[in-house]
């Protein structure tokens, strides 16, 4: 019955080893999911160590590691009964020295078994932290085992029993080779997302304006809220007569497609402002470019690419300072804030997204009262945290605010 007992175990953790791990593509949250699962099922106490490398997104040279190399802690837990504490915090990097089972885990891509640790064993001395904590929380046996996917290492597990604990065996090898050869494939995907973000964000980071252009027509301030790598993107643009055109768009998606996307538009933006465009016939242009580049995308000369961005929003706006009147065209939402601080939504018509095929937009215009604020934004910034920040106390004064970014 015992041991009907133990397969019965084993298959429901390997069950959630499929559920429960890799639910997001987070190295960190994969990790600590591997500990959550483990622990108290298989380990009293289980430490995740990643290169730190892969914590980047970058793709460690293929094959074992064999030179000493640094690690990043990602996840740490410990039963409750055992409560081992960690020899390295979570977050913290370390290099550990050759040789011991760890590294040598490291060498070869086996799994170790130590059944007994033996205070006299050589590569403790190679570890003193780790062997430190070893004798002050008695832990008498561990199991090491490899994170890899295809042929490539990108961490190591550590699992702990301690004297509330009977030592691994042979089984308890095969199960915990198992957890980590699952955690592996999870943690590669996690890092070919964190790549892929990076790459997105670094772009769209070049590709928004560092400074905001001088001119004399209005006060502009502007909050840019780094989130997802989307096509977020915002500009103040001078105009002839000292007016000036303020601009806030946004491409459906994100990933590299939508942010590349963003880059086209901002500089049809700038090119069609020179020719001193009213705001509707800025909106048509920018949604037969976003037709077109749809069509690119469809096209037979090109392969068809998923996730390509298909929308977008936009609102333009034109102000005089002269006379103080305002033209808008938008497929936003932006937002009038009178001098007296209260925050009125603007009537104006909204039309449909860029490259939606739909009616063409209007245009709406008004004179705005001596002070007035500005604000436009994108749909990232209506969430409750963004909100929170629209909302926040904080004393009008004559300007145009921009506030874009995605939360």
């Amino acid at each position: 019955m015992t041991e009907r007992h133990r397969d019965r175990a084993r298959l429901e953790l390997l069950h959630d080893v499929g559920t429960r791990i890799g639910t997001t593509l987070d190295i960190t949250r994969t990790a600590d999911e591997l500990a959550e699962v483990a622990v108290g099922r298989v380990a009293d106490g289980v430490a995740v160590d990643v290169l730190d490398c892969v914590c980047q997104g970058e793709a460690p040279e293929p094959g074992p590691v064999r030179d000493e190399i640094t690690f990043q802690r990602v996840a740490f837990r410990s039963t409750q009964a055992a409560g081992l504490p960690p020899a390295y915090p979570v977050g913290q990097k370390a290099s550990y020295g050759f040789p011991s089972p760890l590294t040598q885990t490291l060498a070869d891509l086996r799994p170790r078994l130590i059944q007994r640790i033996d205070e006299a064993d050589d590569w403790l001395t190679h570890d003193p932290v780790r062997a430190d904590r070893i004798r002050a929380d008695r832990v008498h046996s561990l199991v090491v085992v490899p994170l890899a996917a295809r042929g490539t290492v990108l961490g190591v597990a550590s699992l702990y029993r301690s004297v509330t604990s009977a030592p691994f065996d042979e089984d308890d090898l095969t199960v915990a080779a198992e957890l980590a050869a699952q955690t592996g494939l999870c943690v590669d995907n996690a890092r070919r997302y964190t790549r892929e973000r990076n790459a997105a964000l670094t772009l769209q980071n070049s590709l928004l304006p560092r400074h905001l252009p001088a001119q004399s027509a209005v006060d502009v301030a502007f909050s840019y809220l780094p989130g997802h790598a989307s096509g977020t993107w915002y500009d103040v643009i001078p105009l002839s007569g000292a007016r000036v055109a303020l601009a806030v768009g946004d491409v459906a998606g994100q990933g590299l497609r939508a942010v590349a996307t963003m880059g086209r538009l901002r500089a049809a933006t700038h090119s069609l402002a020179a020719l001193d465009l009213a705001p509707e016939e800025m909106l048509a242009h920018l949604d037969d470019l976003m037709v077109r580049l749809v069509d690119e995308g469809r096209s037979d000369a090109c392969p068809p690419v998923d996730g390509q961005p298909s929308t977008a929003g936009c609102a333009y706006v034109v102000y005089d300072p002269a006379s103080r009147r305002i033209d808008v065209a938008c497929a936003g939402h932006p937002i009038l804030l009178h001098p007296d601080g209260h925050a009125q939504p603007v009537d104006v018509p909204c039309g449909p997204p860029l490259g939606s095929g739909g009616p063409p937009h209007d245009t709406w215009e008004t004179r705005l009262p001596e002070g007035s604020l500005i604000a436009l934004y994108t749909k990232g910034l209506v969430g409750a945290r963004g909100r929170r920040r629209l909302t926040a106390d904080e004393p009008p004064r004559p300007a145009a605010r921009e506030r874009a970014g995605g939360v």
